[in-house]
């Protein structure tokens, strides 16, 4: 993803039945133009992608860690879905 391969998975974030794909600042963007303010935007950890496989050998209680402690330092890189938290602008 990295260089711009997207390689389509049966489900996850490379689920081949996304339409599009935003970055963190193009979906906040996307709610800014359609007339509402941002008020949170987070990522979830998505623990259950397949990526995390390789984790099986960890607790589970220490993989949950590790995965959303990655989440909160670099969202843009280990979020599973941009979620956010909007209200309509004032007019």
């Amino acid at each position: 993803m990295l260089f711009g391969r997207f390689e389509y998975q049966s489900s996850g974030i490379m689920d081949a039945t996304h339409l599009r794909w935003f970055t963190r600042q193009a979906i906040a963007d996307l709610v800014r133009r359609a007339g509402f303010d941002v008020i949170m935007q987070d990522g979830s950890a998505g623990l259950w992608q397949p990526v995390y496989r390789g984790l099986r050998w960890m607790p589970l209680f220490l993989r949950r860690r590790l995965v959303r402690a990655a989440v909160r330092i670099m969202p843009t890189i280990f979020s599973c879905q941009h979620v956010l938290a909007a209200t309509p602008r004032a007019t």
